[in-house]
């Protein structure tokens, strides 16, 4: 896979103090001063380390993401005192946690992912015209009310004729509101919502029966405005299926990947066997939820400061280690792909022999390593005792997916290094 290699941009160059003319002191006070000068040790600057808490927070959902762990990481992690080296950064809670001025390399075998990084870090025109043309579209959807309204009155009256004419009636709003949000989007979504809205409102009349209770206004309302915004979703899915499909790259892509992965199901990240991505919309929770939040998060001076300070790559990590040079001031954190049901990655299987293949390259570097892992038969047997610091602690999960992974599971904390409860 091509390597996405993005320059560097220089960090902000440091704030010129104010020079200020000393107030003259007594003569006997300026003794004073010396004499207590000469007792004081000299200052001691601490190198940086991981913060537990950290005041960024990413700002995109994914998989496995380590936010809730950080306390754990960070009382576990070296200081900072080389560069801060992720080869699976996903969503980068930890990359957040150190410091802007730390620099740091990062990977992941996600290019779209990368790429979004990459121009966030370069604030490139287009990306954030873009971005801020998707949370205009996306935000603007719940000044609907009463388009959403007369959709329900539609729904209450049994009348699919009713929904289509409020939809025809509202085209011309529809198409305003989402020009911003790129090219096609307001015609794919009022296609769609001809054709999904009917279909929705008869499962949502056969639950009614099934329950034998009719929908409350309120709820009725909910089930409407998430109706019309799964449009919306499936829409910006389809226009990133398609760029996907057709190898093309652009600010468009970057920021329907940011949107499909903030708002599908469940942070999902599935593809079907034609290589789309295949999650829906996560559902009536998230109507509420702001792109333009998102967006302010992204654009923030903290988050710029810390990405401008990062290089970012897209391959293996095997060669991605091999390429950066490590040094034993480095910290290498990794959080690989779990031995579990969902170990594919962007449609890439991450099997056992990738397994093998991680902890042999990760004993041949001379860093210092940090790797977290679900726990597991195979890989306490990999990360043997001899060569391997490992300890362990309990994780729930957010979520299940159908029953197919439990809540309740065990992570382990392997180190190339012994306990720094006396940092070194």
């Amino acid at each position: 896979m091509r390597v996405a290699e993005k320059d560097q941009a220089a960090l902000p160059s440091a704030r010129l103090t104010k020079i200020v003319r000393p107030i003259a002191m007594p003569r006997s006070m300026t003794t004073l001063t010396a004499l207590i000068a000469e007792t004081l040790p000299p200052p001691v600057f601490a190198p940086p380390q991981l913060e537990a808490y950290p005041r960024l927070s990413p700002f995109l959902k994914w998989p496995g993401g380590k936010t809730q762990e950080l306390p754990a990481i960070a009382a576990g992690a070296p200081l900072l005192t080389g560069r801060f080296i992720d080869p699976f950064v996903g969503g980068g809670s930890v990359l957040l946690a150190a410091p802007a001025f730390v620099p740091a390399l990062v990977n992941d075998a996600c290019r779209d992912l990368v790429e979004l990084y990459a121009s966030a870090a370069s604030s490139e025109p287009a990306f954030r015209q873009a971005i801020d043309g998707m949370a205009s579209a996306w935000d603007g959807m719940t000044d609907l009310a009463p388009f959403y309204a007369e959709l329900a009155h539609s729904f209450a009256s049994y009348s699919p004729a009713a929904t289509v004419g409020a939809l025809d009636g509202q085209a011309g709003r529809l198409d305003a509101l989402l020009e911003s949000a790129g090219p096609e989007l307001a015609t794919s979504l009022t296609g769609r919502a001809a054709h999904e809205l009917p279909a929705k409102f008869e499962r949502m009349r056969r639950l009614e029966v099934q329950h034998n209770q009719r929908l409350s206004p309120p709820d009725l309302l909910a089930n409407v405005e998430s109706a019309v915004r799964s449009s919306f979703y499936m829409s910006v899915r389809a226009r990133y299926n398609g760029a996907r499909l057709a190898d093309q790259w652009g600010a468009v892509r970057s920021v329907d990947f940011l949107f499909l992965r903030e708002f599908a199901y469940a942070s999902m990240f599935r593809f079907n066997a034609r290589n789309e991505f295949n999650v829906p919309y996560g559902g009536i929770s998230y109507n509420r939820k702001s792109m333009g939040a998102k967006a302010r998060l992204l654009f923030g001076d903290e988050m710029l400061a810390r990405l401008v300070n990062t290089q970012f790559d897209s391959r293996d990590f095997e060669p991605f280690l091999a390429a950066a040079e490590l040094t034993p001031d480095d910290f290498v954190f990794v959080d690989p792909p779990y031995d579990s049901d969902f170990s594919a990655y962007d449609n890439r299987p991450f099997d056992g022999a990738d397994q093998v293949r991680l902890e042999r390259t990760l004993a041949r570097v001379p860093a210092r390593v940090m790797v977290v892992i679900k726990d597991a038969p195979a890989i306490r047997a990999l990360y043997s005792a001899d060569r391997w610091h490992v300890s362990e602690a309990p994780k729930t999960y957010m979520w299940t997916i159908k029953s197919r992974n439990e809540r309740s599971a065990t992570h382990l904390t392997i180190t190339n290094y012994p306990s720094v409860d006396s940092r070194e």
